[in-house]
């Protein structure tokens, strides 16, 4: 079985959540700073992040812990902060693609950024990972930053299938 795939398996609930998708923010965001039970907030945390990126979820948890004003309920949005921090993109699915696709202008080693394109055009498909792509390109100002990302365009273009 692909790792992809492996990765990509939720429970019920977490798929059922994915499914109702933003709507089910608030309700998890709720969970995290009621529980005391680390496991219950990474999994609302993952499921945060699956539905609206890494980006999104940090700013929600941020403007929540700023609102709230129990000690405890701090402490445990706090805590889903770190361990949305510590997430890694492949261990999140597709959600993750794009902070991998990030990863893309970050990578020195020449295969790294191959092995990105690969993972997220399995998990996203072909066309969503190169419009991910222009878009880091068109947003990018680091000269170094935009040639590493031109040459993942590049790569991806190459390995297309033939028609």
């Amino acid at each position: 079985m692909s790792p992809l795939l492996v990765l990509e398996s939720r429970s019920p609930v977490s798929s059922a959540l994915m499914q109702i998708g933003s709507h089910a923010i608030p309700v998890l965001l709720d969970r995290i700073a009621e529980t005391d039970e680390t496991n219950i907030i990474a999994k609302c945390v993952r499921v945060c992040y699956r539905i609206e990126g890494r980006e999104l979820t940090q700013v929600r948890l941020q403007e929540l812990r700023e609102i709230a004003t129990d000690p405890k309920k701090k402490d445990r949005i706090q805590t889903a902060i770190g361990i949305l921090t510590g997430l890694d993109p492949f261990e999140i699915g597709v959600g993750g693609a794009p902070d991998l696709l990030y990863r893309v202008a970050e990578s020195l080693p020449p295969t790294l950024p191959e092995s990105i394109i690969e993972n997220c055009v399995a998990m996203q498909g072909r066309e969503m990972t190169q419009f991910r792509l222009q878009r880091l390109l068109e947003k990018e100002t680091d000269a170094t930053r935009k040639a590493r990302i031109q040459s993942a365009l590049d790569f991806l273009e190459m390995s297309q299938p033939a028609k």
